[in-house]
């Protein structure tokens, strides 16, 4: 949704350019030209009623290693989320 609210407003922002710059444009529809965003698959774990056949040793060790893929990708031992700082002199 919030995708889709981003694109309509490029487009406008893109139309009101091209007006500005004397370029006519068609007055087509942007519902079908705008490309849909995949639904997105919410969290990394999924279902938690998939679990459950697991002990409680198994839960640890798949949240451990769940953890340790999210740590590297978030980079969170870095300061500033490995980012560099943005240097204003």
């Amino acid at each position: 949704m919030l995708f889709e609210h981003s694109e309509k407003r490029a487009i406008s922002k893109y139309r009101m350019d091209a007006a500005i710059h004397g370029i006519k444009l068609d007055d087509e529809s942007t519902e079908e030209s705008t490309p849909k965003a995949p639904k997105q698959k919410r969290g990394v774990s999924g279902d938690p009623d998939s679990y459950n056949h697991l002990s409680d040793e198994e839960r640890k060790e798949l949240t451990r290693k769940m953890m340790g893929k999210h740590k590297m990708w978030a980079e969170v031992d870095k300061p500033l989320g490995g980012k560099e700082p943005i240097d204003k002199r």
